[in-house]
């Protein structure tokens, strides 16, 4: 373990490695794929789906506690339309999504570790997936979906860096690109087989094929547990945790003035699968020589255009690493 609780990685041995990288790597890429697959195609579809069908009178009586949260929201805000009350459920839902990996990390950190607490989230998540595919259980389902990326959503990521040794910067950085590149990879998808699926054959196919894709996040990610860095959460190991060098206090407040910059940007950004996806249903001409474009196929932009980049990321990481270590040795 190093000076800050962490656990340490060794480096790994020549048969432990896959193209310069820990094989360790190749299954949480793979695996964050899958879920992110599963996370956007589900999120794609969910405001359309709340519009066009689930918050329609005939349906939205049958959803458990719906009446209730309507009350509960419309306190707050006041009478809302269909569309406004739609926004409303997907805030609160992404909000939390993105709120819920604090209590997800200290969780990991101090008791379950790493892999015990990802396999929970994969668990929960896979749960809130297929119970997106029934009426009654949507409001279960979201809030299973909100639990469930708390535990992974940070935690895999930190799992990609404690592969690495701690002075290997250079390689835990290109480390970091390939798995953003799985990522993106399931962003894309995800929109388009299920944004097709849900239009071709309905609403609950294409939230089914979401919780599908879970299940093979989930075989995944176990299948590659004996590639990932030995758990030692804090509460078993506090002799060893020394207290925050200066410099580690700085790089916190560091991250707190950045997350505190770009949150009005996430804000906006996020708009696209709220409001903007209602715009594009209501206002683009969606006729093509091959049919109908579905309309979540348009959330799948941004993510393609992330992927587009990566090659020329990686060659000028390799370029800049290879300059600085002459640099070095002249």
């Amino acid at each position: 373990m190093d000076n800050s609780g962490q656990p340490s990685a060794a480096a790994p041995g020549p048969g432990e490695t896959f193209m310069g990288h820990p094989k360790g790597l190749i299954y949480l890429a793979s695996t964050e794929a899958w879920e992110r697959f599963s996370f956007y195609g589900m999120r794609a579809l969910l405001v359309l789906y709340m519009v066009q069908e689930l918050l329609l009178p005939g349906h939205i009586e049958n959803v458990a506690g719906m009446a209730a949260t309507r009350s509960a929201i419309e306190s707050v805000t006041g009478p809302l339309s269909t569309q406004a009350f739609a926004s409303q459920i997907f805030g609160l839902y992404a909000g939390l999504v993105y709120f819920t990996p604090l209590f997800g990390g200290l969780i990991a950190d101090r008791w379950l570790g790493a892999k015990k607490t990802v396999m929970t989230g994969i668990i929960l998540m896979t749960l809130g997936h297929f119970a997106m595919a029934f009426e009654v259980t949507v409001l279960l389902a979201l809030t299973l979906l909100v639990l469930g990326s708390g535990c992974l959503k940070g935690n895999i990521a930190a799992q990609v860096g404690h592969l690495y040794p701690k002075d290997d910067e250079a390689r835990r950085t290109r480390g970091f690109t390939i798995f953003s590149t799985g990522i993106n990879i399931g962003a894309i998808i995800g929109p388009l087989v299920c944004g097709l699926l849900a239009q071709l054959y309905g609403w609950h196919i294409g939230f089914g094929a979401a919780g599908i894709l879970m299940v093979v996040a989930a075989i995944t990610y176990f299948a590659g547990m004996r590639h990932f860095a030995e758990d030692r959460p804090l509460a078993r190991h506090r002799e060893n945790v020394a207290p925050l060098e200066t410099n580690e206090r700085q790089m916190l407040g560091l991250i707190a003035v950045l997350l505190c910059m770009v949150i009005f940007q996430f804000l906006a950004y996020d708009q696209m699968f709220n409001v903007g996806i209602i715009w594009v249903a209501e206002n683009v001409a969606l006729n093509s020589f091959a049919g109908e474009i579905p309309v979540p196929w348009f959330n799948s932009l941004d993510s393609l255009s992330s992927v587009l980049v990566v090659p020329f990321l990686i060659v000028g990481g390799v370029a800049l690493a290879k300059r600085l270590d002459r640099t070095a040795t002249a």
